[in-house]
This record gives C-alpha cells, sequence and structure tokens, in this order.
C-alpha cells in the first residue's frame, strides 16, 4: 500500500489534474489499458482482502482504503475510461444510467457508508 503521506490531500487532485490534462494519440488504446487497470485493481482488492482475512480469520479491509494501491489503480482506470469513453465528443447523449448517477452522485457518495460490506 502506498503511504498515506503521497496522496493524502494535494496529491489526488494533482493526479486528477495530470490524468485530464494529458493527451493521448489513441483512444481505443487508453480504455483498453483502463479497463485493464479496473480489472487488476479490482481483482488484487478481491483477491487481496479474501486472502488476508482467510490469514486472519477476521474481515481485513485494507485493500478497500483509499490510499491502498489497489484502489488508486482501479480510480485510475475508472477516470480514464469515463473521460476517453466519447459521452459528447459528436454529440451524443449521455446513456440513462450516467445520467441517474450524475444527479444522485452526491446522495450516494454520502450514504454509501450505511451500506454493509
Amino acid at each position: 500500500m502506498l503511504s498515506s503521506g503521497i496522496f493524502q490531500g494535494i496529491g489526488f487532485t494533482v493526479l486528477g489534474y495530470y490524468l485530464m490534462t494529458a493527451t493521448y494519440s489513441d483512444a481505443c488504446k487508453v480504455r483498453l489499458v483502463a479497463a485493464l487497470l479496473v480489472l487488476i485493481g479490482t481483482l488484487v482488492t478481491l483477491g487481496g482482502t479474501y486472502l488476508m482475512t482467510r490469514r486472519n480469520g477476521a474481515l481485513f479491509a485494507g485493500f478497500y482504503l483509499h490510499i491502498s494501491s489497489s484502489v488508486i489503480i482501479t480510480g485510475i482506470g475508472m477516470f480514464l475510461l469515463f473521460r476517453h469513453a466519447g459521452f459528447g465528443s459528436r454529440g451524443k447523449r449521455f446513456p440513462a444510467v450516467v445520467m441517474f448517477f450524475s444527479t444522485y452522485h452526491y446522495g450516494i457518495y454520502l450514504t454509501h457508508v450505511l451500506v454493509p460490506l
């Protein structure tokens, strides 16, 4: 896991700015790499949680922390997927599911801690 000093506070802002302003020549390759990052990060989170929980005999939630490497990798992948999904680039409308989450995302964020693992 990355130390909290690296990405705490300003680190995520700088990372987001870099990912937002970086230009890539092939959006298809970016989407493929982003999907792989999401898959790898998710598998590491799930697999690591399973293995550490099994080893400790109790739930180990360290892989779900916002500063864990696997969550950061998954977040980067998700950001790049949505960034290069092509929404609005050719005048297309957002799919209904994206519009739903964009309307309710703050409420979802505020209540997500109430959902048990």
